[in-house]
């Protein structure tokens, strides 16, 4: 039963005179952070970008970052690649796409506490070989590919927010289907080597304007309720298979679900603005 109830939704708005944090030894930043307080009070964000932008996803890979006050944030020097920018951390075989790490409180393994799935690519300008595995990491530094932790055998190249529900009784996370399918799927797991098939959950349907494709939706749960960030693309109708629908425009709309497997979307607005 609900009387007088008023229901409002509200767009996300900048920190005030907060200067965006700039990363002078990436050449190519896509972004798609997640940040972690660690129980010792650091804060930590891990963020996926590229040191050779001509190598496309083929270059991407993981790069860490600290701040004292989750505001202010600076490269970690920590664990750096062989060879590499000081806090690039992780970036699979050849190449990561998708690779958003989690801190698995309830794992009894201290050697596996962190968790993350990515996309492997070779090294070509958009590459769209490669299977999709999870590694584990016991600081969130150093990690080990699971090759027996196979999710998905074709890439797909979105980001992959893990989560554990309750309901369930399962890890999550979401994903899209496979490569170019622009939907949001949700991929589960009991013990992170059997993967149910991907569950479509949220779509483009009649009420988006035409061409509208969702890229991603990272999600989170806060306070008993599930919070998704859904990414919705506007591809550019001069150009159906070309170079512009690969990159069109994003913003991000607020979705959320009670159980974290049924999505319900909001009003449609833009949550977070891409000006």
């Amino acid at each position: 039963h609900q009387q007088n109830l008023q229901r409002r939704w509200f767009q996300a708005e900048p920190w005030p005179d907060l200067p965006p944090a700039l990363d002078p030894s990436m050449t190519l930043s896509y972004g798609s952070p997640t940040v972690i307080r660690e129980p010792d009070g650091r804060w930590r964000m891990w963020a996926m970008g590229a040191l050779d932008p001509s190598k496309g996803d083929g270059g991407a890979g993981t790069f860490l970052y600290r701040s004292s006050d989750g505001l202010h944030w600076e490269p970690d020097p920590q664990g750096a690649l062989p060879g590499m920018a000081a806090h690039l951390v992780f970036k699979g075989e050849h190449s990561s796409c998708g690779a958003m790490p989690f801190r698995d409180d309830r794992e009894a393994d201290p050697q596996r506490r962190y968790k993350l799935a990515y996309s492997d690519t070779h090294a070509a300008v958009n590459g769209n070989c490669g299977t999709c595995k999870i590694a584990t990491s016991p600081d969130g530094v150093h990690w080990t590919i699971d090759h027996q932790a196979v999710w998905q055998t074709q890439h797909t190249d979105t980001m992959f927010s893990i989560s554990w529900n309750p309901f369930t009784r399962k890890y999550q996370f979401t994903g899209r289907p496979v490569l170019l399918d622009r939907r949001v799927a949700l991929y589960q797991t009991a013990d992170w080597r059997h993967f149910d098939e991907a569950l479509v959950v949220l779509h483009p349907d009649p009420q988006d304007p035409a061409l509208t494709e969702f890229y991603g939706m990272p999600h989170f749960n806060y306070e008993g309720t599930y919070i998704g960030f859904l990414w919705r693309m506007w591809a550019d109708p001069r150009d159906l298979y070309g170079p512009i629908r690969m990159m069109g425009k994003i913003d991000c709309e607020l979705t959320y679900s009670i159980n974290g497997v049924a999505w319900n979307r909001t009003n449609r607005q833009s949550f977070l603005p891409n000006p």
